[in-house]
């Protein structure tokens, strides 16, 4: 087969890619080894950088997120929560810094608005009394899994060819060019050949095992970072320390929780991050320093994801969070580009960037559109479907617009739109639809499409409802709700103390003596 642009990679960037090139009327395919967002695109913390956070160390990347950050407000308005954020200043930190981050927002043309002390707590009552000062900015949250969902749609849409669950396995290089890329396809085993013109490598922390594939060099460093998921919400604005990067110092609200990020720390292989007792004790002492009754809230869960950094820009808290494109003519190829760093918020504009590139060689003059039109269209009236106020806003949340053919399924039965997850308030409706669909393969892709199974109690409610609309279709019945329940508990380990520790304890007796599923360290090891 062949195509124009292939993509090895799918997130946030790649999907981009997918898009932005099916846009300019190129043929295109993105494989993608695991599931979409499976990297750090689905493992960071859900936070749509105004930019402020890099105004002192890093003007180039602040820049590029405030102009990002409102472009994404317009085309992927239905995932992203417009919350706004504060940097606050406690009593202990650097005064002197507050005058530099100012300095620093005006030269990025980094909108802030400086606070006093009671403004600040006018906000967020439940911040910290040692607050002495801060700044609102144009922070918001976003869903990292339905944005990259929806750039995965919108290309499909424009006829681009996208697999997930299907890892590159050879590359095949003739002088110059790679002519040949073999894949496989984990749903059936079967390997297919594709004859690319160009080959995009944008596999995030795994970029530089694509490029040695290729017989080609990326510079990568990686690091990894550990954030916590705490329950409910005790604030409502996504609230920064005044303080240069470091760890434990940003409390996001997102949708029904809160997530606490991050640590930072080298890694050699992004399949070996996880998250540590002390890096739970590290987050949590920080972010207690701004909202002390974090203290007394349940953390649901602790996940580690790896940032691919561009190499030779110092240590990771100091690396730039710009991205770079390599070109790989020093390798002796020219139909083959990988590109490395970046952020969640400026995923669109790193999309454009090399896209220009990729139509520059194909000859083709269409110019990138993804700055004006929306992933998803505004004003679908769901009110017809029945359901109550709540999972009425989730559903839009969620979606936008109903994906193509969920309406029929949520029209057909009462039971159908019986709620399935009441955490995250995901209707039975929604778990048939994404069940029979191909890139669908287990409750953990289930998970990633309706957010059941990320609430409170981790899928201990709502896992049978998943395995019921999911069937056969992910093998064995048990084998698939144990690698489910593991992969849930793979989370919930290294905050297994106080509430949490007994809230554990019940899950596990509650699927042992109802369902006769066994959970624990050694079964899920």
């Amino acid at each position: 087969m062949r195509i124009d642009v292939l993509i090895i990679g799918g997130g946030t960037t790649g999907a981009g890619i997918a898009r932005d090139m099916a846009m300019r009327g190129a043929s295109v395919m993105l494989l993608e080894k695991g599931d979409f967002s499976g990297g750090a695109s689905g493992g960071n913390h859900g936070l749509l950088h105004s930019g402020a956070r890099y105004v002192v160390r890093d003007q180039e990347s602040a820049r590029e997120c405030a102009q990002e950050c409102e472009v994404l407000r317009n085309i992927a308005w239905h995932c992203i929560e417009d919350l706004g954020g504060l940097f606050i200043r406690l009593k202990n930190d650097d005064g002197n810094y507050v005058d530099r981050f100012e300095a620093g927002c005006h030269d990025s043309s980094v909108p802030a608005e400086r606070l006093t002390r009671k403004e600040v707590l006018e906000f967020e009552p439940m911040l910290s009394a040692q607050v002495e000062e801060g700044f609102q900015v144009r922070d918001a949250s976003i869903d990292p899994f339905q944005l990259v969902l929806a750039n995965i749609q919108s290309a499909r849409a424009l006829g681009a060819i996208v697999h997930n669950h299907s890892p590159v396995i050879e590359m095949v290089r003739e002088e110059e060019r790679i002519v040949e890329v073999r894949f496989k396809d984990r749903r059936n085993g079967q390997i297919s050949t594709i004859k690319p013109e160009l080959v995009v490598n944008a596999a995030g922390a795994w970029s530089d095992e694509v490029a040695k594939m290729a017989g080609c060099h990326v510079d990568l460093s990686k690091d990894c970072g550990a954030l916590l998921v705490m329950s409910g919400r005790l604030v409502n604005t996504l609230v920064n320390r005044l303080r240069p990067p470091s760890d434990g110092d940003i409390v996001v609200p997102n949708r029904t929780s809160m997530v606490i990020g991050t640590t930072s720390r080298s890694i050699q292989d992004p399949r070996s991050a996880k998250v540590g007792d002390d890096d739970v004790k590290l987050l949590m002492r920080e972010a207690v320093q701004m909202v002390p009754k974090l203290a007394e809230c349940r953390p649901i869960r602790a996940y580690a994801s790896v940032r691919p950094l561009v190499r030779n820009q110092g240590e990771s808290r100091r690396a730039s969070r710009s991205y770079q494109i390599y070109e790989h003519t020093d390798d002796g190829l020219d139909n083959f580009f990988s590109i490395v760093g970046g952020k969640l918020t400026t995923y669109r504009s790193m999309a454009e960037h090399l896209s220009d590139l990729l139509a520059g060689e194909l000859g083709t003059t269409d110019p990138c559109r993804t700055a004006v039109e929306p992933l998803v269209e505004r004003g679908e009236d769901i009110s017809d479907l029945g359901l109550q106020a709540l999972p009425t806003l989730q559903l839009q949340r969620r979606y936008g617009q109903l994906p193509e053919g969920m309406r029929e399924r949520a029209m057909g039965t009462t039971s159908a739109r019986s709620i399935a997850c009441s955490c995250e308030q995901v209707t039975r409706f929604e778990l048939d639809h994404f069940a029979v669909k191909e890139d669908v393969i287990d409750l953990s892709d289930l998970m990633r499409r309706t957010r059941a199974g990320m609430g409170y109690c981790q899928g201990t409610g709502c896992s049978i409802a998943m395995l019921s609309a999911l069937g056969n279709k992910g093998g064995s019945p048990r084998e698939a709700m144990s690698r489910f329940l593991c992969d849930r508990h793979r989370g919930i380990a290294p905050v297994l103390q106080g509430d949490q520790l007994r809230q554990e304890m019940f899950r596990a007796d509650l699927l042992k003596g109802v369902y006769g599923f066994s959970i624990g360290e050694e079964r899920c090891r």
